[in-house]
């Protein structure tokens, strides 16, 4: 099945817990993967602060959902649940509040910042919204039709 008819079927299902079926894993909690985002992105956690033996136990957990083997494929399914999980229920969030993907894009956008650091080795903070809600060039958002795909599903809209 399609990210875009799993996510209609399930409309009331965390976004992260869906890709995570599409990608055929199993038992992933969204709780496990939010604590292992809140040690990955600190600078952007809306939890509890996570110490770092928690966030420890919630990558082990995350590997046995993946197979249990920690290597390159696990370490790549992780990092994409752990990276969309937050962004993509804010831009479902966003766009049930705004109306549509392009208004939640250009007033809400999920991801508001980005971090870049210069060749000098000064940290940028790079805002983000609009036509650069999900990056440009080199980095650009690799999810980006994944994401839209999870919240057209689940809002009912038509597919991207």
């Amino acid at each position: 099945m399609g990210l875009f008819r799993l996510a209609a079927a399930n409309p009331q299902v965390e976004p992260v817990l869906l890709l995570a079926e599409a990608l055929g894993l199993t038992g992933i909690r969204a709780e496990t993967v939010a604590t292992v985002a809140r040690a990955y992105h600190p600078h952007t956690a809306t939890g509890p602060a996570t110490d770092q033996a928690a966030a420890d136990r919630a990558v082990a957990e995350l590997v046995t959902c993946c197979g249990g083997r920690a290597d390159e494929r696990t370490a790549a399914r992780i990092c994409l649940l752990v990276q969309s999980a937050d962004a993509t229920a804010a831009l479902r969030a966003a766009v049930r509040e705004h109306g549509s993907v392009e208004a939640a894009l250009r007033l809400a956008p999920p991801v508001r910042h980005t971090r870049r650091i210069s060749p000098d080795g000064t940290e940028l903070l790079l805002e983000l919204g609009g036509d650069l809600a999900f990056g440009a060039g080199a980095h650009a958002c690799p999810g980006r039709t994944h994401a839209l795909a999870l919240v057209a599903g689940q809002l009912g809209e038509d597919s991207p």
